[in-house]
């Protein structure tokens, strides 16, 4: 029957979406520049799941690169050996360079849809070009870490500062707005870092255990300081809501 007919184009369509996902920027391209000519509110609300969705990323990568400075060394040195604890710092450096754009995803999808990407495929033919020249000339004279600092200049230049300034003379996006917010996010998490790497001499890892008894004081210590002074409002409400879900459910599961 017609009704089964559009049932099976809808499921189809469904299907297409899903094994084929760069379909849906050519549809959300369509819907941009339909929508483009009738409203000037369109980069306003694009900046607005630009900066919550960067907030949420800044929570998971801030506290994984703010952990990782304070106890990655001693990582490494218990996972793969003393000989490689050279790799730390290079490690590290490429981490901090590459934070704009672990942050920033969502401006992918904002190039797609207004098939603005072009740019960024260009910039990144340089930056692999700039990593590539500068970590070889850098790597001659301070070996690996001379090459990680070239890489890390090279995509700090290309993904932070050159892709930040199309993001907001182009597409339109507060970027200085985003990063004052990123900063005063971070404020808590440098803080807790510093006194971290201040006190941690002071309590020699003499085993495995008391290293893990570290990370997990330096969690517990670092969570509340998220929750209480980077957080707002919404991202809070995001982590209410699946407990109330659970809590809800475990009454349910001790009434039956």
């Amino acid at each position: 029957s017609l009704g089964w007919r559009k049932r099976g184009c809808a499921l189809r369509r469904r299907g297409n979406a899903r094994l084929f996902p760069m379909r849906l920027p050519v549809r959300a391209r369509r819907g941009w520049r339909a929508r483009s000519e009738k409203s000037a509110l369109l980069p306003k609300r694009c900046g607005g799941v630009f900066f919550r969705a960067g907030r949420l990323q800044f929570l998971i990568v801030g506290f994984s690169l703010a952990g990782f400075a304070v106890f990655g060394e001693r990582f490494v040195i218990l996972w793969a050996g003393a000989e490689y604890a050279e790799s730390f710092p290079c490690t590290l450096v490429l981490m901090v360079a590459l934070l704009p754009a672990l942050i920033q995803n969502t401006g992918i999808c904002v190039l797609q849809a207004r098939n603005q990407l072009r740019f960024r495929a260009t910039l990144y033919v340089l930056v692999a070009g700039a990593c590539l020249v500068l970590g070889y000339a850098l790597s001659r004279r301070w070996g690996g870490l001379g090459c990680a600092a070239g890489t890390a200049l090279s995509l700090f230049i290309g993904n932070g500062v050159a892709i930040n300034l199309y993001y907001w003379k182009r597409v339109g996006i507060d970027i200085p707005g985003f990063w004052r917010q990123i900063l005063k996010m971070s404020l808590p998490l440098i803080a807790l870092s510093g006194l971290a790497l201040l006190v941690q001499p002071k309590f020699p890892d003499t085993s495995v255990v008391v290293y893990l008894a570290k990370i997990a004081v330096f969690a517990g210590l670092a969570l509340p300081a998220f929750w209480f002074f980077s957080m707002n409002e919404s991202e809070r409400e995001l982590v209410r809501a699946p407990v109330r879900r659970l809590m809800r459910k475990a009454k349910r599961l001790r009434v039956a």
